[in-house]
């Protein structure tokens, strides 16, 4: 599953480090659009037009809500995965607990059924 296709299985992946790692990306955006606001306000050589600010601005506003939405979407989906491979991990643990104790309930199902052919 990949834009490519290839159907490797992924390394595992930190939900969190990956959710700070996009925050981080939009609080920088949402400085830049800040920092060109200042510019824009203070005026002189260095000030942006009037629509370079709002295409700046409309355009790192927008991506960073998408950021944020595409983050939170997939955050939750990878804490969800990573909570099923901790249960399936967990349940294989017991199985293999009970298989390596001994588990005798097949022992107990043949004693207690009658014979047939005891003639």
């Amino acid at each position: 599953m990949g834009l490519f296709g290839n159907d490797k299985e992924k390394a595992p992946v930190n939900p969190n480090s990956m959710m700070i790692i996009r925050m981080l990306a939009v609080g920088y955006l949402l400085y830049t659009v800040y920092n060109m606001i200042q510019l824009y306000m203070k005026g002189g050589e260095d000030a942006p037009s009037l629509g370079l600010l709002i295409g700046t601005v409309a355009l790192f506003v927008i991506g960073s809500a998408w950021i944020v939405v595409a983050s939170v979407k997939q955050w939750k989906r990878m804490k969800a995965r990573q909570q099923a491979a901790y249960e399936e991990e967990e349940r294989l643990e017991a199985e293999a607990a009970l298989a390596e104790n001994g588990d005798h309930t097949d022992d107990f199902d043949d004693a207690e059924t009658p014979k047939e052919n005891e003639d």
